[in-house]
């Protein structure tokens, strides 16, 4: 980031990774009159990362919106046991998790069938992408006897090996049917939009630090899934996915505790951006302490 600063010179420039953050954190004073856009914030907060700048903002999409209206598809065709390869356990994939299996038991739900035995199983691999650890996580969970797979890493890895194995599987980023034909659906993500908004601010001189965090997804389906189960999914308002009720599990200091958000309350996107505890029904290979949380009922 340092030499496209120094050689390029650059009016604005874009930081798409989440571990380019301490680099923006560092340049962003030393190049004042640089607008610094950093993609996936954690916190997505710029008033909570960069307080000491004028000159930073981030930008995010709620990709959980997807995760929710795929687990809504998987859970309205019948899915009971699926299984999840993880990449951070930090709130961003966390979320994605927790709203893909509030979908995948809300469909469920409203396909007339039970939940008593609905899980997702995570298995974390601790990185972004790897390829080889995305596919020994894949053919684990397969090995486990599970007969759907949501990938959540990077390459297309964890979708191509379920169809070689036989299992069905959701993508994620980008379409992932060109390599992983039995792919059902991709929760894919569009920057477009905020791109030419700041490009434009920056252009004639609007331009503030701000937290952009918008919807920005889109959920492509495969023509596997029925056409009514997509109208269905389609028309999914983004307000129902963290509409209690909702049980959940953490852990702190003391051990697991227990979570109950009642019907009538709703996740506020501080508790989005922070969220370290999983949805009941979810089993994760790591155990993640983090301080309680405010709907902890013991």
């Amino acid at each position: 980031m340092r030499s496209a600063l120094e050689i390029q010179k650059p009016d604005m420039i874009y930081a798409t990774w989440w571990d380019s953050k301490d680099a923006v954190r560092t340049l962003a004073p030393e190049f004042p009159n640089v607008l610094f856009n950093h993609c996936s914030g954690f916190p997505v907060l710029a008033s909570a990362q960069f307080p000491e700048t004028n000159n930073v903002s981030t930008f995010f999409v709620r990709m959980y919106y997807a995760d929710y209206q795929a687990g809504k598809m998987v859970g309205l065709m019948g899915y009971e046991q699926t299984g999840a390869v993880g990449t951070h356990t930090i709130p961003e994939p966390v979320r994605g998790i927790n709203a893909y299996h509030l979908g995948v038991e809300r469909g469920r739900k409203e396909a007339g069938l039970g939940n008593e035995d609905t899980e997702t199983n995570v298995i974390w691999i601790k990185a972004w992408l790897d390829r080889e650890k995305e596919q020994l996580a894949t053919e684990a969970l397969v090995a486990e006897g599970y007969t759907f797979i949501k990938q959540i890493a990077d390459t297309p890895t964890t979708a191509q090996t379920a169809c070689e194995l036989g299992v069905d599987v959701i993508g994620y980023g980008r379409d992932v049917s060109p390599t992983a034909p039995c792919a059902l659906a991709t929760n894919s993500w569009n920057w477009g939009d905020y791109y030419f908004k700041s490009v434009r601010a920056g252009m004639n001189g609007t331009w503030e630090p701000h937290d952009y965090y918008e919807k920005g997804t889109k959920l492509t389906f495969s023509d596997k899934v029925p056409q009514d189960i997509q109208d269905k999914v389609n028309s999914i308002p983004l307000d129902e996915v963290w509409q209690g009720p909702i049980q959940g599990y953490g852990f702190d200091e003391n051990g697991r505790y227990d979570i109950f958000v009642p019907e009538g309350e709703c996740l506020i996107d501080d508790d989005l951006l922070s969220m370290q505890w999983f949805v009941s029904g979810i089993k994760s290979s790591e155990r993640i302490e983090a301080k309680k949380f405010r709907f902890a009922v013991n």
